[in-house]
């Protein structure tokens, strides 16, 4: 390699397989512009490099709500697949060609869809107006689009509320999803009062004593 450019180095096939690796790097190098996007102050940064590899793109308005959350990391990635609409709904499944009822089997009275599921339909929109309740949140509740900016409003707050209010709407969509499946594999349903009081506990158990302490009021 001695006197050669690093970036058009061509391997020869008696190199180890880790150098080869190495060398093999260069094409990512090439794709962020080459050595001088790899340099902060002459020292080579690979937090500038990752930086560069994952390019810029505009922050969709409700990462906080995944980002900044205590809430349980199962209920997060949920949260985050029903965001992006990739959870199972029969919506999608049908999409797909298989033959099936799109009708809600929570609440027999609309379409399943995420927007539908979360919470528009009667049983998760009893279940999350009884926990607004909770956090002195008087209103009807409404779609997933619509409960997310919510949400993602609160998750710019500082507040007991919102930060509960963030961990709550996450809790609620992995406890509804859970009930849905539930409905669908095992015929078997919770009473809405028993998931609120499911959603509250997990919420209390990954907070802190202030935020529990203004859970639990009454």
């Amino acid at each position: 390699m001695k006197g050669q450019d690093p970036l058009h180095f061509v391997a020869p096939s008696s190199c180890s397989w880790s150098l080869k690796k190495i060398l093999n790097s260069q094409i990512f190098i090439s794709q962020i512009g080459g050595w001088t996007k790899t340099v902060v102050k002459g020292k080579y940064s690979i937090s500038t490099v990752y930086r560069n590899l994952q390019g810029t793109s505009q922050k969709v308005p409700w990462w906080r709500v995944l980002c900044y959350n205590r809430a349980t990391p199962r209920s997060i990635f949920i949260t985050w697949l029903a965001v992006l609409n990739r959870l199972y709904t029969t919506d999608r499944m049908q999409n797909w060609g298989l033959n099936c009822s799109d009708d809600c089997v929570l609440c027999s009275g609309g379409k399943e869809s995420a927007e539908h599921l979360f919470f528009a339909c009667s049983f998760s929109a009893t279940i999350w107006q009884t926990v607004l309740k909770k956090l002195g949140i008087h209103r009807r509740s409404a779609g997933l689009a619509y409960e997310l900016g919510e949400a993602a409003k609160a998750s710019k707050k500082t507040g007991c509320i919102a930060k509960l209010y963030v961990m709550c709407f996450t809790e609620a969509i992995y406890s509804i999803w859970l009930m849905r499946n539930s409905v669908v594999f095992k015929n078997h349903v919770k009473s809405s009062e028993y998931l609120v009081k499911e959603i509250l506990f997990r919420v209390a158990c990954r907070s802190s004593d202030e935020l529990r302490s203004r859970l639990l009021q009454d």
